[in-house]
Formats: structure tokens, sequence, C-alpha cells
């Protein structure tokens, strides 16, 4: 089977003959699906027995471009980004502008539903180029999600509808219907996360914040090990046979401090914007996410670097007491050891979040974000500061780093007790809802900022 396409003008007379759309012809291509821009270019996705890319486990996500005189812009490409098991049923929506967004159904998930079958999507500018990876679009996790259709509206908000094994509202009998609203950052657009800077300019004016760039981080546990070349297996956690500057924390800082891919911007700045900060808040809001601040070290100002859309979360605090420490049996003993987070301070509820490590975006679960107080209102810093979440033995298994001069290596075989891992010690524990994994932990120092943004 082959995919096939004929253009139409408006009055229903065919405009020219039919083509065919894939140029990967191994095994079966069906299951197509077009969307069209306002200027008549469109996009036709499609499930496909193997693929163009590095998909070759069952079936893709194909796709390819179009002009508005039906001349193919490139050759056709793979749009899933997770390549384990079926990825299938495409249906694609294109706003005025040439933005689009593909929604397919995915036997694996970059979110939280392990359940058979979740909906995922995948976002792209007019020029094809990939705007995010996949990201899941169900919340409601049990039993199968299947069958996606989506539709954008003249500004790029797009919604996704599909047919759920179960429900997360009323209906508990048998298959029901769900759907999910986006904004054109990409992000859900605050039923579930609360989160206005994904709102429209309608949106009431947020309260300026009490900003915050992080301005140290060091891994503290587990600890990176690496079997390197001529010394052998070796903990670069903190140093390495070639110098300090080498290790994982070494990189970490350098890329807090530098502007290493001189695009303007330091590389890595994460930011906290407190709206706004009340060191005796119940339910607070707190935003987390990534900065875009101008280079050289300390930056003058701070803006959030979208997409994505900061998360927005809950945060309490204390003015006696722990607001935040290691849980009992998920250290490795470590040296210099975990420093917990004590009053006067603050801490944010759970929540699912990534962490650049390593050259790679890894996935933590029940992330929790908590910091002592510095003198002053808002304080002067935030000092010392915990970050922690569950990273996922399989997650770990799924992400793949490139350094230490290593080649491409997964992340879990750096860790102790993950496959592959040179370690005596075995520092695996249990997540959350049972999984194996590892408990991060961070340390951070942060300081105020200029923020210039939302």
């Amino acid at each position: 089977m082959s995919i096939q396409a004929q253009r139409y003008a408006a009055n229903g007379t065919p405009l020219g003959g039919e083509f065919q759309v894939n140029t990967y012809t191994t095994s079966f291509q069906a299951v197509p699906a077009v969307g069209v821009d306002g200027q008549g270019n469109f996009v036709v996705a499609w499930t496909s027995n193997g693929g163009s890319g590095t998909d070759t486990n069952t079936a893709s996500i194909q796709a390819r471009r179009y002009d508005g005189a039906g001349t193919a812009l490139g050759g056709q490409f793979q749009v899933n980004s997770l390549t384990t098991n079926t990825q299938a049923e495409p249906s694609v929506a294109v706003a005025p502008q040439g933005v689009f967004v593909v929604s397919f159904r995915s036997a694996v998930s970059s979110g939280s539903d392990t359940a058979f079958a979740s909906v995922q999507a995948r976002r792209y500018a007019p020029n094809g180029v990939a705007l995010t990876q996949d990201f899941q679009i169900n919340s409601y996790t049990s039993g199968n999600q299947l069958g996606p259709v989506i539709a954008a509206d003249g500004q790029g908000n797009f919604v996704v509808a599909w047919m759920s094994e179960g429900s997360s509202g009323t209906d508990t009998s048998d298959w029901s219907v769900q759907a999910q609203r986006y904004s054109v950052f990409v992000f859900n657009d605050g039923f579930e996360t609360r989160n206005t800077l994904a709102w429209t300019s309608e949106t009431p004016a947020l309260p300026t914040p009490d900003a915050y760039r992080w301005s140290d981080i060091d891994l503290r546990d587990p600890h990176v090990f690496a079997n390197l070349p001529i010394f052998g297996c070796s903990d670069v956690t903190d140093n390495t046979p070639l110098g300090p500057e080498q290790s994982v924390n070494g990189q970490i800082q350098q890329s807090i401090s530098t502007d290493g891919d001189a695009e303007g911007g330091l590389d890595l700045s994460i930011l906290h914007a407190f709206r706004p900060f009340d060191a005796l808040a119940v339910a607070g809001r707190l935003d987390v996410g990534e900065g875009d601040c101008p280079a050289p070290n300390p930056p003058a100002s701070c803006d959030w670097r979208m997409p994505p859309v900061p998360q927005t979360v809950d945060y309490d605090g204390l003015a006696a007491g722990t607001c935040l420490e290691p849980l009992a049996n998920t250290t490795g003993g470590y040296s210099p050891a975990i420093v917990s987070a004590t009053a006067p301070c603050y801490v944010s509820e759970a929540f699912d979040t990534t962490v650049l490590l390593l050259g790679a975006n890894v996935p933590l679960r029940a992330a929790r974000t908590a910091a002592q107080l510095g003198a002053g209102v808002p304080p002067s810093s935030l000092s010392p500061g915990l970050w922690m979440g569950f990273l996922r033995e399989s997650d770990a298994d799924a992400t793949f780093v490139n350094a230490l001069s290593l080649g491409t290596v997964t992340l879990s075989s750096l860790l102790p007790g993950g496959t592959g891992n040179c370690a005596a010690q075995n520092d695996l524990d249990l997540g959350p809802q049972g999984e194996s994994g590892w408990w991060i932990y961070f340390n951070f120092v942060a300081g105020p900022v200029n923020f210039v943004g939302r």
C-alpha cells in the first residue's frame, strides 16, 4: 500500500493528477491525514511500517510538506521521536501561518502514561523544523487512548480529541470521548497546570514576580561513574583525571556561567518567579522554567525562554522546621553530603519536570524545590537550595548522552546500579509508584535577577 493524493479547486475541479506522497516504499503505508494552512500549503502524515528515519521498530509516523501548487517541500520525514513499539493513527492541524501539529497514538509515552496506548503530539515550524519532542496529551492514564483528531484556530491554538478507555469525568461506562485544549506555546492552557503564562493577551495582568536565577547547581546524589580509557572506573561527579572542569558538576557550572554556543545568552539559566514571594505563603504561586539571560555572567536581566512555557506550582513558606530533606534510604553516602532546606524556607508541591544533565533533557517525576531564605523581604538569596526528583530506570535506559569522551551512551550506564555501570555499589531506589530508578538530588544557590518578562 502507498499514500496517494489529489488536489482540488474550491469548486471541486481536480488540479492536476493523482500523485504518490511516500518516498519510502518498503512494506505498507496507511491511514493518511492532511492539514492545510492559509496559503494552501499542506502537510500529509501517515502510518508507515518502517520509515525514512530512526524508527525501525514496527510502525512509525511519517509526514511530507507541500506548497500550494502541490510541489513537495523536501522528502518525507519521521514525526515520532519515541521509537519503541508502534506509533499510528496520525492527525494533522495547520495554523494559517504554517505552524503545524501532528497528533498520534503511541504504544510508549514521553509522559506518565505507562498503559498500552497514549496520545502523543509534536509541533513544527512552517519550514518543517521540529519545535518540540513528542509530548503526552492525555492526563487520564488508565486504559487505552485511541484515535486522536486535532484542529487549530487562526492563532495556532489547538485542541485534541480522542477515544478513551475510561474517563477523567463522569463517564465510567466503557469508552468515553476526551479532549484537551492547548495554547500557541504548546502547553496545557491552565486546566491542569494553572499556568496563565500560556493564555492569550486577554489574561488579566500578572503581578510582577520576585525572580531568582540559580547561580550554582551541584549534583549530590547519586554520583556519576564512568569507565574512562586508561583510568578505568572513575567517579566523575566533582572531579576527573583530566581536571574538575571536565566533571559533571564542572560542566553544569560552565553552562551556568558561559555562552558556549555563542548565541548571546548564558547556556543554562533556571528561574524561579514567585508571584509574589511570601515567607509564610500557603499555596502561593511559583513559576519554574528555563530563562533567557544574556551573557556575561551575572546577567543584567532575564526573561523566560519559550517554548516550553514555565510550569506553575504551589509553594508554602515555613518559619520553623525543615522544608525538604532526602528521603530515607535513598542516598549513597557521598561527600559532600546533601544539604537540606531548613527554616526560614519555602518548598514547592511535587511536579513532573525535566533537568538538563550531560546535554540531555532528563525526565524527573515527583520533583520538588526548596531553599533556605536569605535576609530581607523579598529574600536576598535562596541558599542552600535542594532540588530532588525521581528518575525511572526505564527513562534512564532510553536517554542517551554524549559526554566525558565516551561517545554516545545511555544515562543508566553512568549511574550506580544501572545496566553497564562500572561502580561497585548499587544506588537504585524505588519511586513513588514502586518503580525502579534513582532519587536525584541537587543542591543549588539562587540570587535575585532583574526580570523583564511576564
